[in-house]
């Protein structure tokens, strides 16, 4: 069975329609009916039809009344001839996908060492990652672009530098807000790591040593 008959009381209609076209839009354009009120009856046994994702894929019977609540926006009302099928456009396709979500995003307050004349001087910068970049080497990358520094390590509040390792991943970890993460210019971290005074810091300590004693 390749088609089924309509019927519709209210137009005295009976409309002779391919399985193909038996979608809510086509039946709703052609007894002019709200879609979302529509569903067929089964003639025979009187089971009642409803759509699936706008198609009527359960029929089963040859004949069905339409049974909806007419169009308050439709134009002058009108019938059909018995058994003949008015122009009605193809079935609906797939609908398009969805977009995808975004990514999760977190924030992270990183300390900024920065050695200025012989004193550190911190200041704060505020990274935000997602869950894919919650490792000592995604964060590091995103404290390098912000500073626009050739290369930065990440030490923790003790100036121990963050080793990449599984209890420096996840955002578990990156997460943590009382956990203190310190970011140094590369150039800078040997001298915090050693304690010793970078080449500048001792040089402006000399002439500030000869001028004392002048």
């Amino acid at each position: 069975m390749n088609s089924v008959i309509l019927h519709f009381s209210a137009h005295s209609a009976t409309v002779s329609i391919r399985l193909l076209d038996l979608t809510v839009d086509n039946v709703a354009r052609i007894f002019q009916l709200v879609p979302d009120t529509i569903y067929l009856k089964d003639r025979e046994n009187g089971t009642l039809v409803l759509p699936y994702n706008g198609i009527f894929t359960n029929t089963v019977g040859a004949e069905y009344d339409v049974e909806g609540r007419p169009s308050t926006e439709a134009g002058p009302q009108f019938r059909f001839p018995p058994g003949r099928l008015p122009a009605a456009g193809p079935a609906p396709g797939p609908r398009p996908p969805r977009p995808s979500p975004s990514p999760a995003t977190y924030t992270r307050n990183v300390v900024v060492a920065t050695l200025v004349d012989g004193a550190w001087e911190e200041a704060s910068l505020t990274v935000r990652f997602s869950a894919d970049q919650a490792t000592v080497q995604g964060i590091q990358d995103l404290v390098r672009a912000a500073l626009d520094a050739r290369s930065v390590v990440l030490a923790d509040g003790q100036g121990r530098r963050l080793i990449p390792s599984a209890g420096t991943e996840g955002l578990e970890y990156w997460r943590r807000g009382s956990r203190k993460v310190v970011a140094y210019r590369g150039e800078d971290f040997p001298n915090k790591r050693s304690g010793r005074r970078s080449t500048t810091e001792m040089v402006r300590a000399e002439v500030a040593r000869v001028q004392q004693e002048r």
